[in-house]
């Protein structure tokens, strides 16, 4: 620059003045990569209040589908739960008693654990809306606060240094005058000492001793000067890399300070709803696995007949209607014929009969009495083991018949009679 030029045609030699150029140049340098610094960290934080926004409005968008999703689910389990309770008599009271059939209690289960889904999908959208979002609302507003701190930090020490380099200019300027000033007569004396070199030559001498002396003192302020300037360009260089290894990455720090730790704790207080929803949601269908695994028939069949006792229960035993005073003895004694032989039947009358909630009838034992052998059968069952399937006992004095040979003896009975 033309300042450049006049100082260095003034005060400074050659090596100096490029020197100075580099020095100068080198400053440029440094002054552009700060700057350039300082757009990176606002663009940082830009991008940083941008991807906190998103995080917002994504989770605001999904605690609204969260929250009809809850709605849509107990609106279904409250539309099958009415009409279960109009369709059947299984209402809220046969599930107080524990009683159910385990086909309709795997379905009350089912329904509850659609109603457990709606619940848990409606405090998960709470969360989102009152916990989350309000999380990533502060940090975003920390990050926007610090960056601030931080910019208004480098402005104040940008202006404190734009400051000290005026004064430094200004004190230049001064010198500059200065050294005008004190040119002017030191020329004058050098031509009045030119006269004088002529009249004495002792004069000439002392004038060489001074200008010896001056020159040494000069050269001690240029040594001393060199010294300065050594250590000054050496304080220089350990303060740019003080700033760029230490400085540099204590700003940064203080631009993010607690924006991944706040980050991480909002982030870690969604993956534990979402987990705390899984855990809900795999033991509400361990429940209905559990149901689904009693499902037993024979127990189910055992509650129904319970259930309706009057429906299920045997009725009363026939009794025998006498006529014209005939009268039914405790044996009765009938020839039935035979193709092989004749056998005598003999029906007693039964001796018991059992009420414990529902009737038991026991029949007497039925002595057929053959020709040529006699053998005497018992048959007994009871309610409710006939619906049981359990097979009817048959005992022989001297042998055992199927159930089917059985059933025709009756069967031949009955017509006889």
């Amino acid at each position: 620059s033309q300042r450049t030029k006049k100082i260095s045609r003034k005060r400074f030699p050659h090596l100096q003045y490029k020197l100075l150029t580099t020095l100068l140049c080198f400053h440029l340098e440094i002054r552009a990569q700060l700057i350039e610094q300082q757009k990176c960290l606002e663009q940082q934080t830009e991008m940083r209040v941008q991807l906190l926004q998103d995080l917002q409005d994504f989770f605001r968008k999904k605690a609204e589908i969260e929250t009809e999703y809850s709605r849509s689910l107990e609106k279904l389990a409250e539309r099958f739960m009415a009409k279960t309770r109009n369709l059947t008599r299984y209402g809220e009271e046969s599930m107080k008693d524990q009683n159910l059939l385990s086909p309709i209690n795997c379905w009350y289960l089912l329904l509850n654990q659609v109603r457990r889904e709606s619940k848990d999908h409606a405090t998960l959208s709470d969360i989102y809306l009152n916990n989350v979002i309000m999380r990533f609302m502060q940090i975003s507003e920390d990050s926007t606060r610090v960056f601030k701190k931080v910019m208004k930090t480098y402005h104040m020490y940008h202006t404190e240094s734009i400051s000290a380099e005026s004064k430094l200019k200004e004190a230049e300027k001064q010198e500059e005058k200065q050294i005008g000033r004190s040119g002017d007569p030191v020329f004058h004396i050098r031509l009045e000492e030119r006269h004088q070199r002529r009249s004495s030559v002792k004069k000439i001498e002392k004038m060489k001793e001074k200008r010896q002396a001056k020159y040494s003192e000069n050269k001690l302020k240029s040594i001393k000067a060199r010294n300065e300037y050594l250590l000054t360009l050496e304080a220089t260089n350990a303060s740019v890399f003080k700033y760029y290894i230490h400085d540099l990455s204590d700003l940064i720090d203080c631009c993010d300070l607690g924006y991944h730790a706040s980050l991480n704790r909002a982030l870690r207080t969604y993956l534990s709803a979402e987990y705390n929803l899984e855990t809900s949601r795999h033991e509400g269908l361990d429940i209905i696995e559990n149901a689904v695994d009693n499902l037993e028939p024979r127990n189910d069949k055992q509650r129904f007949m319970e259930m309706y006792p009057t429906a299920f229960c045997p009725p009363m035993k026939f009794e025998f209607q006498s006529h014209m005073g005939d009268e039914v003895s405790n044996s009765i004694v009938i020839a039935l014929p035979s193709q092989s032989h004749n056998q005598n039947v003999s029906l007693e009358k039964p001796s018991t009969l059992m009420t414990t909630g529902c009737f038991s009838c026991l029949f007497s034992p039925i002595s057929l009495l053959g020709a040529s052998h006699s053998t005497t059968y018992h048959f007994t069952h009871s309610w409710p083991s006939f619906f049981l399937a359990k097979p009817h006992k048959v005992t022989a004095a001297s042998n055992v018949l199927k159930p089917t040979d059985c059933l025709s003896q009756l069967h031949n009975f009955y017509l006889g009679c």
